[in-house]
């Protein structure tokens, strides 16, 4: 749900970067901003999605609580837009209502991306995510021919 603080941070953030459609790298910091929920993660794949060159992703939600799997059904959608990502590195620190089915999106996502070079995620304190949400991430690597370099957090 897009709130009248979402409001503020979309127009002065996600405004700002429809400017820039010829980034090939972008690092977003949210950490510990309680408003980024589904539907600001849905915003900016649109406005990704527009970013015909992107090659590197990095991407800190961590302790934002209000994303769910349906956020990360919107990242899957950014990777299989840009099939020549090679770098991808995003936080989910204490993002408590992430499950399996997260992963799941991620992993179909990422195993879309046959130039991935690395690939560095963090669940740390995500209790929801089990040894199933690992092994939806695992089973879609060896499809990645050109990984160089591989970090999977679920400490906490």
């Amino acid at each position: 749900m897009i709130t009248e603080k979402s409001r503020k941070l979309d127009s002065f953030l996600f405004d700002g970067l429809k400017k820039h459609i010829c980034l090939k790298d972008i690092t977003l910091g949210f950490g510990i901003c309680f408003v980024i929920s589904d539907g600001e993660v849905e915003y900016l794949k649109e406005i990704l999605q527009k970013m015909i060159y992107l090659q590197r992703i990095s991407l800190n939600f961590n302790h934002c609580s209000q994303i769910t799997d349906v956020g990360l059904s919107y990242l899957k959608e950014i990777f299989q837009a840009h099939p020549f990502l090679h770098h991808i590195s995003i936080n989910f620190g204490s993002v408590y209502k992430l499950r399996n089915a997260g992963l799941a999106y991620l992993a179909e996502g990422i195993q879309s991306l046959p130039s991935l070079k690395y690939l560095a995620l963090s669940f740390s304190f995500v209790s929801k995510v089990t040894n199933a949400g690992l092994n939806h991430l695992i089973e879609h690597l060896p499809g990645l021919k050109y990984l160089e370099y591989l970090s999977l957090k679920f400490t906490g």
